[in-house]
């Protein structure tokens, strides 16, 4: 891994940290400027700002097309690239990846952070902070109603 690639991953660590502590606030962003090729499906997008940039998070669905091989009772699955002028059976499988990027003003993408596996971390805690989960949680158990 490159120095700029940990220098990466970190910040977006930073990022998570901080959005757990509560110091970058998210909310609920416009899914209209996020450019998508037909078939996708953007689930949900937030926006919040640190140091000054605007930052933008989103879950993007996709399908591919997969060629299917069986080998008497191993299926191996291979991507389109490989030749496709064989007669195989093809399957669609679904995706699902986290893009985190800045934006402008007008919340068009200036720049999109590598593909990191942490980048799902950061939307579940900031989907967790944005939907007042936990104030929910304490205001269940505190609720004097509650038959435990």
């Amino acid at each position: 891994m490159s120095d700029t690639e940990n220098k990466t991953l970190e910040a977006i660590g930073k990022i998570l940290s901080l959005t757990r502590e509560g110091i970058i606030n998210w909310s609920v962003a416009n899914r209209k400027n996020i450019i998508v090729n037909d078939g996708d499906n953007i689930t949900i997008a937030f926006k919040g700002e640190y140091l000054g940039k605007s930052l933008r998070i989103y879950e993007k669905k996709y399908e591919k097309q997969v060629q299917k091989k069986n080998f008497g009772s191993l299926t191996y699955t291979m991507s389109l690239l490989h030749d496709s002028s064989r007669k195989d059976e093809y399957i669609t499988k679904q995706y699902t990846i986290t893009i985190l990027e800045i934006i402008d003003i007008n919340e068009n993408s200036l720049w999109a952070f590598p593909q990191e596996d942490i980048l799902s971390d950061l939307l579940k805690a900031i989907k967790y902070k944005s939907s007042g989960a936990q104030e929910f949680i304490n205001e269940i158990l505190q609720d004097e109603n509650f038959p435990f």
